[in-house]
């Protein structure tokens, strides 16, 4: 029994369009779609981590607090980070929608910036 979706390593999926009625295909490792999304994905995971690290530094050698403390505050900063995407993710699926979402939290985060 084969689905009316068939699998082609070359293509992509069979029988699937996108919406200008084209088929669909996967993109390819050196494509900007392909190859780079894993480059930009690790870049990233490098920047977060090195920065986490940093403000630890940060915190112990400048701002004179102790490493127990500074490593304290720096991990409660990432997690609330991570349960904010979560917490707002929610929020514009099933009450907001994305645009009233962004809006909302850019305009909460103009007047942060302007306090």
């Amino acid at each position: 029994m084969q689905s009316s979706a068939a699998i082609n390593k070359n293509r992509g999926l069979v029988g699937q369009f996108d919406y200008k009625d084209q088929a669909s295909q996967s993109p390819k490792p050196n494509t900007p779609t392909g190859g780079n999304s894993r480059r930009n994905e690790m870049a990233e995971r490098m920047a977060y981590f090195g920065l986490s690290v940093n403000m630890v530094a940060f915190m112990f050698y400048v701002m004179h607090r102790p490493f127990t403390s500074s490593a304290s505050a720096v991990n409660n900063l990432l997690g609330i980070s991570q349960a904010s995407s979560v917490l707002g993710g929610f929020l514009a699926n099933a009450y907001l929608g994305r645009y009233r979402t962004i809006a909302l939290i850019s305009r909460k985060a103009i007047k942060l910036q302007i306090l």
